[in-house]
């Protein structure tokens, strides 16, 4: 009976184990493929819940968005490269998976390609759709063109967000109250817009709070939900905000996930996030920013079931002067405030000149190098004591 009993107890300790230890891989499909300049292609994703952008080594080749369970790839000029996508697991460590791929030349003569354009038609089974936060909404396109169909432009993606598959549906996502024009195009073919609408009503604004909350740094800030209950599983949590000065990167996480934002400057920047009903309540809300001389700007808080606040974090303004103190060891794949912090202050030294976007991907590690040769340090691309100390001292 004792032996029976002892070995329950090590099955269940080792099954509480395994789940605690919870790890996730991300699958990507295809990961190695060919591209022409101006098409677009859509790679699936598996093997996690919410997925974001780690890198992308060369943004001038191509951009790449991250949307649900797939990454759109759109190829700008002739070139190769990486982008990688990752996905928190259950203890907060990130994994990512490489996506590789060669843009080339379109084979198609300038003549040519104005002879299509002339010719070439597209058009939907509705120009004008309504669609409410969380919301998605399918739009079907027909063209003379022979390629695949692609999103090329959003002019407000804060209201909604659009994307294709390469197939002739076209989805629209509602993001926050507001207006955008959808350019869709085919390659081979012509573009044509689909302006979508996502109204202000009670549905998509249930209720807008934390506005009474004072945050230096945010010159204007609020969230919002579309569900029956704030908190409620499936409903869209929407969050605004403008900062008191310019700033170059920010990092938005809603409970442990960071969350893709859209805007520039001061702002307004937006942000969405689809409860999984796995949060951890009351739920933590961070937002942390950087101005391009190094200065950041840093504000938590907390939301209960009905949306108030029930606790508030240390609050610091971007033009405060804060200076980032380096602490962790740094490497490739690390994510995360740090991240953006050493990317702000290289680029301010010279030695960075691309996206602050607080992920640690190939031009992070060649900009680390370059900083560690002009200060006789190992050129290992990683951040570690030495360099650690050489950057506390900039």
């Amino acid at each position: 009976m004792y032996k029976t009993l002892t070995a329950f107890f090590v099955t269940l300790i080792a099954s509480v184990a395994f789940v605690q230890a919870q790890s996730v891989t991300v699958n990507v499909s295809p990961n190695n493929f060919t591209i022409n300049a101006g098409e677009q292609r859509t790679v699936n994703l598996s093997g996690a819940n919410t997925y974001f952008l780690g890198s992308n080594s060369n943004p001038a080749v191509a951009s790449a968005i991250v949307q649900g369970s797939f990454v759109t790839i759109t190829a700008v000029t002739a070139g190769t490269n990486s982008v990688s996508v990752c996905a928190y697991d259950t203890n907060n460590s990130v994994t990512c998976a490489p996506i590789n791929f060669t843009v080339q030349k379109t084979t198609t003569t300038t003549q040519q390609q104005t002879q299509t354009a002339q010719t070439a038609t597209i058009s939907f089974n509705t120009n004008q759709v309504t669609v409410n936060v969380g919301q998605i909404v399918r739009i079907t396109a027909s063209g003379s063109g022979t390629g695949l169909y692609y999103v090329s432009d959003i002019n407000n993606p804060s209201a909604v967000s659009a994307w294709s598959d390469g197939s002739n549906s076209i989805a629209i996502q509602g993001s926050s109250v507001g207006g955008s024009n959808v350019t869709v195009c085919q390659s081979g073919g012509a573009c044509g817009n689909i302006y979508a609408f996502v109204p202000s009503t009670s549905t998509n604004l249930q209720a807008v709070t934390t506005t009474a909350l004072t945050h230096p740094g945010l010159s204007a800030f609020y969230i919002a939900s579309n569900g029956a209950q704030f908190l409620s599983r499936n409903s869209v949590l929407t969050i605004k905000f403008n900062t008191t000065a310019d700033i170059t990167s920010n990092v938005v996480r809603v409970g442990s996930q960071s969350v893709q934002v859209n805007g520039t400057s001061s702002g307004p920047y937006s942000a969405t996030y689809t409860l999984t009903g796995n949060e951890v309540y009351p739920l933590p809300v961070s937002i942390d920013f950087w101005a391009a001389d190094g200065t950041a700007g840093h504000t938590s808080f907390a939301i209960s079931d009905t949306g108030m606040p029930v606790q508030t974090g240390a609050s610091t303004p971007a033009s405060s002067g804060t200076a980032v103190t380096f602490t962790k060891a740094l490497h490739n794949g690390s994510v995360g405030s740090e991240v953006s912090a050493l990317q702000t202050l290289l680029k301010r030294l010279g030695y960075f000149s691309g996206p602050v976007t607080g992920n640690y991907g190939p031009i992070t590690v060649a900009s680390v190098k370059k900083y560690q040769a002009a200060h006789g340090l190992d050129q290992l691309g990683s951040v570690g004591p030495g360099t650690r100390a050489a950057l506390n001292r900039e």
